[in-house]
């Protein structure tokens, strides 16, 4: 006999799959080329520099430009270094020929040698030192400017760009505006020490790049000031 009671069949709905949350995309550091590490140590205009940082930095303070005085300000020293450089291989020449010294053998000539390149040698790398460490900082908010006087001594001195009240720059004479690098002249306000970055690349356009961190210091400061 057949069923006349036929249990009725619930079609349940289909669950639907769980959405995995979005896998957060991680932009790679910016390489930077063989050629952009080769010339690093000898730039002196760098604007938003890569994986550079300074003593003293603080939090979420990025730096804007890092300065120089302009290469071009190395040349009497290089100029002298490769004098001492080829020095000796025009003086011994000449006193083998006027032969001062009868009894200057070969080995003297080796020590005496020797020890002229160390000096070179020194005169370059102290120097090169003094260039390579006496740099300006613009950051987002302050200028910083450090003085590397030897091996053992340096000074820091700061300030905070609400407190600039003027930036101007000087370029003198034709070599310089051939070049395009000058002085620029940072006023602040009461009691706090001027700054000077002197023979920089660029000058106009770190004035200008100043200029802008000032107009948004001052555009933000209403808001902060309202706490929001």
């Amino acid at each position: 006999m057949p069923d006349v009671f036929v249990e009725e069949t619930k079609v349940l709905p289909k669950e639907k799959p769980k959405q995995q949350p979005p896998t957060p995309i991680i932009k790679p550091s910016p390489k930077r080329s063989l050629w952009h590490r080769i010339k690093q140590p000898l730039m002196a205009y760098m604007a938003n520099p890569v994986d550079m940082h300074f003593e003293s930095q603080e939090e979420k303070e990025e730096i804007c430009l890092l300065l120089r005085r302009h290469p071009i300000t190395n040349m009497p020293w290089i100029v002298g270094a490769l004098v001492m450089l080829f020095a000796p291989l025009a003086v011994f020449p000449i006193l083998s020929f006027l032969n001062p010294l009868p009894d200057l053998t070969a080995r003297y000539q080796l020590i005496f040698t020797l020890f002229w390149y160390t000096i070179t040698f020194s005169v370059v790398l102290v120097n090169y030192l003094e260039w390579y460490f006496n740099v300006y900082f613009v950051t987002n908010q302050r200028i910083i400017d450090v003085d590397f006087n030897n091996l053992v001594h340096r000074e820091l001195s700061s300030t905070r760009v609400a407190k600039i009240q003027d930036v101007t720059y000087k370029v003198n004479g034709v070599i310089r505006s051939i070049i395009d690098y000058g002085d620029v002249f940072i006023q602040t306000a009461g009691t706090e020490e001027n700054f000077i970055f002197e023979a920089v690349p660029q000058p106009q356009e770190v004035v200008k790049q100043i200029g802008e961190l000032i107009e948004k210091k001052e555009e933000s400061a209403p808001a902060e000031a309202q706490g929001v």
